[in-house]
């Protein structure tokens, strides 16, 4: 049974300096020797532009460096991205392609000719038929999606490849069940694992797919180091990346996945929550700060580039637009007003440093921004998380 890892390591591009060293100690170096020590140990690894920069920017170089020797030794397959996590179905496609190619530059510069990804990841496993046109029109030749947007009825076949019936790209569909369990502690053992793969009806001649962060193996999760290590090594799941699976299977399925993200649950599609836990209907903080994005997208969009204040505000508008900000506002299950209040005011200054917002459009933008972080404290004051808490919460699991 061929087992295809997926690994997606990202911080937000205001994150605290001393939270990524922690992290990058915890997690990053290690799974970088954990590689390193098993040459024959293969993953796909998605690194985020932005956190790529801010590991150049504080020194944590290394990283960077022992990751390109691994994808030169062919244990490293890169996927391509949108640079500062947004979640790309709520933005417009000229945006979507803006981040796809920050990504790329970005990773070209510091990974060289080592950065060559055939497939792409959505921030936060978001998907939406425009995402996927955008994907295919970029060049990519698959993307990864999560169980959910599977759209029949019934157990999805792993003994085969998927297309999308509307534009011929691949998508790969992750194991949900058992990646989580591997990234919340549910399964410790191999034992265990080949017990949930029996349960399932799984066959010899099929493949797994597990995603989660990366940050779960040494951060969140210290504990399932050895776990990871364990799977790996044992010669009966013999480890590829995602795109080594087109050596293996033939047979081809077309589909047309439904909208969805890692966390999107059936009860949640039910009720009208697509995007729960960055776009939830029944959350105010929510409508607040998606007008306020909304609003800062427009005006750099009408602005003229030679204009004054264009650029500084372009800049700002692609960190402004990431994920993190509705993310912490969900209080599903952690709230931050610091974080949220980070990415309110990035969204602000768009808007009141665009050049052709108009003094009404300036005081609305204020006005959201003053109610996103009024109302988010009096309605989650009480769970506030501390800071030194922040990057010990779980992504993609």
């Amino acid at each position: 049974m061929f087992w295809a890892h997926f690994l997606h390591i990202y911080q937000p591009s205001t994150q605290f300096p001393d939270v990524l060293a922690t992290i990058t100690q915890n997690s990053y170096r290690r799974l970088v020797r954990l590689l390193e020590e098993r040459p024959h140990a293969k993953i796909t690894l998605n690194v985020n532009g932005a956190l790529t920069e801010l590991l150049i920017n504080h020194h944590h170089q290394d990283v960077i460096e022992k990751l390109k020797v691994l994808a030169k030794r062919g244990q490293i397959e890169f996927t391509g991205t949108a640079k500062y996590h947004p979640l790309l179905p709520k933005l417009p496609k000229s945006e979507i392609r803006r981040q796809m190619t920050l990504n790329t530059e970005t990773n070209s510069k510091y990974f060289g000719d080592v950065y060559r990804p055939k497939g792409f990841f959505s921030p936060e496993m978001a998907y939406s038929q425009s995402v996927g046109e955008v994907v295919k029109e970029m060049g990519f030749e698959w993307m990864i999606l999560d169980g959910s947007s599977y759209p029949l009825d019934g157990e999805r076949p792993h003994d085969r490849l998927f297309r999308i019936d509307t534009n011929d790209l691949f998508v790969f569909f992750r194991d949900r069940r058992l990646s989580l369990q591997i990234a919340f502690s549910q399964l410790h053992r191999l034992e265990e694992i080949e017990d949930e793969l029996l349960k399932e009806g799984r066959k010899s001649n099929e493949y797994v797919i597990t995603a989660m962060d990366g940050e779960t193996f040494g951060h969140h999760r210290p504990e399932q180091l050895p776990l990871l290590e364990a799977i790996l090594d044992h010669a009966s799941f013999p480890s590829v990346t995602i795109s080594q699976l087109f050596e293996h299977f033939r047979d081809t399925e077309y589909v047309s996945p439904i909208k969805s993200t890692w966390s999107t649950l059936l009860e949640d599609r039910k009720k009208g929550r697509i995007y729960p836990r960055w776009d939830n209907p029944n959350n105010p903080l929510h409508q607040k700060q998606w007008k306020l994005t909304e609003m800062a997208v427009d005006v750099v969009k009408r602005s003229d580039v030679k204009q004054k204040g264009y650029q500084k505000a372009r800049v700002l508008l692609d960190k402004a637009v990431q994920s993190d900000q509705f993310w912490w506002a969900s209080a599903n299950p952690c709230w931050h007003p610091g974080m949220v209040e980070k990415g309110a005011t990035m969204l602000r200054d768009v808007v009141v440093g665009a050049p052709v917002a108009d003094k009404r459009e300036k005081n609305e933008a204020i006005m959201l921004y003053q109610s996103i972080i009024e109302l988010g404290k009096k309605l989650h004051v009480e769970n506030i998380i501390e800071r030194e808490e922040i990057g010990a919460i779980h992504d993609l699991g």
